[in-house]
């Protein structure tokens, strides 16, 4: 297989063409791509809208979080007060809680104490 200049291939020795350096010029306005500008200016965008998205999430988990201890707070005074609740309920419909309140308070003892059905009964 015979080898021209521009038609090389790997297999084949590689010799270095000659570099030719060519020297550095200051960059000027005119210079400047607008394409290169308008990718810095794209992630510039993208990094501020991601630190913003960062910050607002950050803010909005705080806010959150503290909406559920409030929470939180709110369901332990609503279980405690539901435990109390069921607790003097029990207690105004134990009768012999009622007699003892009487005689505390020292009503007729020798009242006749009615026993009344619960709700439950009449179905």
């Amino acid at each position: 297989m015979e080898s021209t200049s521009n038609n090389r291939t790997w297999t084949e020795d590689w010799q270095p063409e000659e570099v030719v350096a060519v020297p550095l010029r200051p960059m000027s306005r005119s210079g400047i791509e607008l394409n290169r500008l308008n990718r810095y200016g794209f992630m510039l965008a993208m990094l501020a809208l991601c630190s913003l998205l960062s910050t607002w999430s950050r803010i909005d988990l705080r806010t959150t979080s503290v909406a559920l201890d409030e929470a939180r707070s709110n369901y332990a005074n609503a279980d405690a007060e539901q435990a109390r609740l069921r607790l003097e309920m029990a207690s105004l419909s134990d009768p012999s809680w009622l007699s003892g309140a009487a005689e505390s308070l020292s009503l007729e003892s020798g009242a006749e104490v009615i026993i009344l059905p619960t709700p439950s009964t009449y179905r």
